[in-house]
């Protein structure tokens, strides 16, 4: 018999059966549409790849690039620096705009757009032939790809309308990004200069003329592929929440909602605590150091990996490199991906018993000791005749390292999410893209400028070409001492509460 509709109207709950509600405006499919929680998050995984796959694909061979567009040894640093920095400098304007558009048109069309000009971007990259031309491709890149902090946003959702594990889906975001990360100077290195490496030259000749463009191809061909799947399979999470979760009204509180209306909770979790009381300002302070020693992270972080490439192909009998060619550089990082791959299996767990801002602070640690490390590699490889001992070294840091950018990363996306209402959760992800796009564009400039100019002085340690990596450690100091204040997990999340239960009739 068919069964009638409730006298509210209400379609019967099935656990675990996710819609997209109508309580909102902007576009979305229709209601009672079934999604795959974990097709999404494939998907997703592959997106979160792809941006930053391609803003470091070129680490490997920029410093061959810029030498071969007539630019002296002590020069090529800054050069290559601009070309690197130019993506990240456009992001920082062009990812509040992208994150706003997804509001409105929803996130699938958003990033299949950036997924395909990213493709565009990257053969026309590959092409260069004068730093003006690879300037204005990188700064096209960056225009037209907001996906990172997208994905982010969506990799929020899915977690909150599938209850998929926190640690669990940001530790899948941290690690795909720390992948793209990885896999870029991998792939960009191995594939470089293929004519002289690889012995092929491509048809016609192709790769003679453009010895960068294979590599640029490779990538071009992953963002393609994603995006035809992602158009194909990927489902809108724009209001998507779960339909078993207990409805809540149909008004929205508006932003100035939230400013004007103080948050005074009595917040007894148990018996005989204290009274709990927060504002607006609890959470834009948590937020502002959160940004703020994100800007520590990030500049850390792809400085070393523009360093990293100019380091290793540095003159080993000068003493300040290890004279690796691009395929060396690449086989260096192969040990990364599976010190990733244990830091994001360990990820949860560690989460569970420790929470985000330990393991962001322990990452930070790790990260100051590390980097110095890096810089005594050319004293061991002449100190020692066989150069498998240096080898042993230099993976063991590069796993440490990886693994802990892993588990940094990750914490710290929990933690964004964590203090950001929901309704709020795109904006803030847009704002904390371009925080690390700003720290990203001043990275390769700066380490590139540090590297030129103390190759250039010819001074003295520790200001010679050990000055960068201690400038990496300071910043991985920096990192840590900005996310001190931060109030414990706990406390957050009881805010958190307080703050939708005072919110939730407005």
């Amino acid at each position: 018999m068919m069964s009638l509709p409730s006298p509210t109207g209400t379609i019967p709950q099935k656990k675990k059966v996710c819609t997209i509600q109508n309580a909102m405006s902007q576009p979305h499919e229709p209601a009672g549409h079934r999604i795959s929680p974990r097709r999404n998050f494939v998907l997703v995984a592959c997106i979160c790849i792809a941006e930053p796959f391609s803003s470091v694909l070129l680490l490997p061979f920029i410093y061959f690039m810029v030498r071969d567009m007539g630019y002296a040894d002590a020069d090529v640093g800054a050069h290559a620096g601009w070309i690197t920095s130019a993506f990240f400098v456009v992001q920082i304007f062009s990812t509040p705009a992208w994150c706003a558009l997804s509001d409105r048109v929803g996130r699938k069309p958003c990033m299949i757009f950036g997924l395909v000009g990213t493709a565009v971007s990257m053969v026309l990259f590959g092409l260069s032939s004068s730093l003006a031309w690879a300037m204005v491709t990188r700064a096209v890149c960056g225009a037209v790809n907001g996906n990172l902090a997208i994905a982010r946003t969506v990799v929020g959702e899915l977690a909150a309308a599938t209850g998929v594990e926190k640690g669990r889906a940001f530790s899948l975001f941290g690690f795909c990004v720390a992948t793209g990360w990885m896999l870029g100077p991998f792939i960009g290195g191995a594939l470089a200069d293929p004519s002289r490496n690889l012995g092929f030259h491509g048809p016609r000749g192709l790769f003679d003329d453009y010895p960068w463009l294979f590599p640029c191809l490779f990538s071009a061909v992953y963002n393609l592929v994603v995006g035809i799947a992602s158009a194909l399979y990927l489902d809108e999470t724009v209001g998507l929440t779960i339909h078993n979760r207990a409805s809540r009204p149909s008004r929205q509180p508006t932003r100035r909602d939230l400013e004007r209306q103080p948050l005074l909770v009595n917040r007894s979790p148990s018996p005989g605590s204290e009274t709990f009381v927060v504002g607006p300002e609890y959470f834009r302070n948590i937020q502002f150091l959160t940004l703020l020693s994100s800007v520590f992270y990030f500049i850390h972080i792809i400085s070393f990996d523009e360093l990293y490439a100019l380091f290793a192909a540095s003159s080993l009998a000068d003493g300040i490199g290890l004279s690796f060619q691009s395929p060396q550089i690449a086989l260096s990082l192969s040990f990364a991906g599976p010190a990733m791959i244990v830091a994001l299996l360990l990820f949860p767990s560690l989460h569970r018993c420790f929470t985000s801002v330990p393991l962001y602070m322990c990452s930070g640690v790790a990260f100051v000791w590390v980097y110095p490390i890096f810089s005594l590699l050319p004293a061991l490889a002449n100190a020692v005749e066989e150069s498998i001992a240096m080898w042993v070294v230099l993976e063991c840091i590069i796993m440490l390292r990886y693994g802990a950018m892993v588990i940094g990363l990750a914490s710290l996306q929990v933690l964004i999410n964590d203090v950001v209402h929901p309704r709020q959760r795109a904006f803030i992800n847009g704002l904390a893209q371009s925080v690390g796009s700003f720290a990203r564009a001043i990275g390769p400039s700066l380490g590139g400028s540090v590297w030129t100019w103390s190759l250039k002085k010819k001074l003295e340690f520790p200001l010679d070409f050990h000055a960068m990596f201690l400038l990496l450690s300071l910043l991985g100091i920096a990192q840590v001492a900005t996310i001190v204040a931060i109030p414990p997990q706990n406390e957050i999340d009881r805010a958190m509460e307080a703050w939708e239960r005072e919110h939730e009739g407005v």
